[in-house]
């Protein structure tokens, strides 16, 4: 036993008490005390900023117990605990640490004991409230519940306002006693082998099979196949609505449909098919029967005036037909003696036309070849067989920007982005203007560039290859530096001087030179006192630098600083 004089500390094992009472860091017999009671203070006389303890389940559950061996030198048994450096970070109330901050002393296990007793109290309080909950979802012991239904029965109208319909007035009762359930069962997912309920309101339902009395539906219903006796609309409606049929539909009656049927697939009807009126676009009838088409005699007399078949035409009689019995003896001679002279051309045969021709409509034309020049409205001219001109404007060529341009068969292609392609050489005789140039991966960057003035504003310079520099120059800050109001140390250099007071183990600099990935390099100044100076810490997003050494200065020691990015 050792008596620190003068300290008043008593050590038992240990030369160098620094408590009032301190045995070894052992874990066997001499590293334990032992006592029938052991009190400490704890009166409110002492104590000061009392407040609540919150969360407490929370850092439990952060708690990391585990099994360990003590090393040899302390005694090499097995033992089970925590590490004490752990829960420093979590309850570091209960732990005492070395004068460099890194390692712990120890902790006050009995510390714990108020924090246990506090997530205790937690849980007990959600385990009652669970109580409370799974007690209102249990029946009684018979399991007999009543269902009152009678408000959510439907009456078979279709009405505008069937949505509305609710089962506020539902109630669930239990037999035994007469009570009406009101709480409300919320999950995620679930499993039931039998579900009974009154009212039941989704918005989607996914079934093999649904039977029922009633199907009301307000939109439509999508079915590949549909099989039914009868479809016929409610007493007093004309009718469902609109009918969709997606795929095959079969009836063995008659089908009335008192609005519209929409058939997106094809629709097969082998009887007689009678409707008021028939609207299509086009349709393929092998023969038809029609009292009258309307329109039809307009076409055939437009046909008649713009149009003269050719087998009309060699055909023409000497004497005039019936229907020009009008005209005079010598107007028909002379139309005989005019259709003499009139050249005839079988579809067969080519058509030469030797004047102007004028089509006012759409005209659709096949392979086309003009041996002259083509103009469209007086200001686009193809001419000579090898140039396009634009007459008193500009030339677009994608100007709706919906497509690309390909270039003597792929040689220089323009995506819809503006992106342009060269698979030759590109020569530029007049100035050229770029963000950025660079090589693509598989090439190489090679010959000269020359640069009249600076890189870019700021006097900077990037490359991804090496460089030969006659002279580097570095933003250095000459001054030795001197701390914020922070305690933080500000330079906008990338190199310095720094130093480390007396009786202090680190040192903050901000500069902002530092980034991800910064090497920082350090150079004493004098004498350490056999301590190595190191780089403790570098935060990028703060913009800091930490340099530390291990124990407190005896002197101030000063250092060089280098961030090389």
């Amino acid at each position: 036993m050792i008596l620190q004089e003068g300290g008043g500390n008593v050590g038992i094992g240990t030369t160098t008490p620094t408590y009032r009472l301190q045995l070894p860091n052992i874990a066997n017999a001499s590293g334990q005390g032992q006592a029938n009671a052991w009190p400490t203070y704890s009166s409110i006389r002492w104590k000061e900023n009392i407040t609540p303890m919150a969360n407490a389940l929370e850092k439990i559950s952060l708690l990391n117990p585990v099994y360990f061996d003590w090393k040899a030198e302390n005694g090499g048994i097995h033992s089970l605990g925590f590490i004490a450096e752990e829960v420093g970070k979590i309850v570091p109330e209960v732990v005492n640490w070395e004068d460099d901050g890194v390692y712990a002393k120890g902790m006050d296990y009995s510390k714990l004991t108020s924090l246990l007793t506090k997530g205790i109290q937690e849980q007990q309080g959600q385990i009652s409230s669970l109580t409370d909950q799974l007690g209102e979802l249990s029946l009684n012991d018979t399991g007999e519940i009543t269902l009152d239904t009678s408000a959510a029965t439907y009456s078979g109208v279709l009405d505008q306002n069937w949505m509305g319909e609710t089962a506020e007035n539902l109630t669930v009762t239990l037999n035994s006693t007469g009570e009406t359930l009101t709480k409300v069962i919320a999950s995620a997912d679930g499993v039931f082998a039998r579900i009974k309920t009154g009212f039941l309101q989704t918005t989607n339902l996914l079934a093999e099979n649904i039977l029922t009395k009633r199907l009301k539906v307000e939109e439509k219903i999508i079915s590949p196949v549909v099989e039914t006796a009868e479809i016929r609309p409610i007493a007093n409606e004309s009718g469902f609505g609109t009918l969709l049929i997606d795929g095959d539909a079969e009836f063995s009656g008659n089908v009335g449909i008192g609005e519209d049927l929409v058939v997106s697939g094809d629709a097969t009807v082998s009887g007689e098919l009678v409707v008021n009126e028939l609207v299509a676009e086009s349709a393929r009838i092998r023969k038809l029967k029609a009292e009258s088409i309307e329109g039809l005699e307009a076409l055939i007399a437009t046909i008649t005036t713009q149009k003269i078949q050719t087998e009309n035409i060699s055909g023409l009689e000497a004497t005039p037909s019936a229907d020009l019995d009008d005209l005079t003896a010598t107007d028909s001679a002379w139309l005989a003696e005019l259709a003499e002279t009139w050249e005839t051309t079988t579809p067969s045969e080519d058509i030469k036309i030797e004047e102007n021709i004028t089509i006012l409509g759409m005209t659709s034309l096949a392979q086309t070849v003009v041996s002259g020049s083509i103009s469209q409205d007086g200001t686009l001219l193809l001419s000579d067989g090898n140039s396009i001109n634009m007459l008193g404007g500009t030339l677009y060529l994608q100007n709706k920007g919906l497509g690309g341009i390909d270039l003597l068969a792929g040689k220089v292609t323009i995506d819809v982005d503006g992106n342009a392609l060269f698979e030759g050489d590109l020569t530029i005789k007049g100035t050229l203007f770029a963000q950025t140039i660079e090589a693509t991966g598989s090439a190489k960057f090679t010959g000269n560039i020359v640069a009249l003035g600076t890189l870019d504003a700021g006097g900077g310079f990037t490359s991804s290859g090496s460089a030969t520099i006659s002279e580097l120059n570095i933003n250095r800050d000459g001054n030795l530096l001197t701390p914020g109001p922070d305690g933080v140390f500000e330079t906008i250099a990338s190199a310095g001087t720094g130093k480390l007071a007396i009786d202090t183990m680190e040192v903050t600099i901000r500069s902002p030179f530092v980034k991800e990935g910064s090497l920082v390099y350090l150079t004493p100044i004098g004498s350490t006192d056999n301590q190595v100076i190191y780089l403790k810490n570098l935060d990028a997003v703060d913009q800091t630098i930490t340099v530390g050494i291990d124990k407190k200065a005896k002197a101030e020691l000063q250092f060089n600083w280098w961030i090389v990015n």
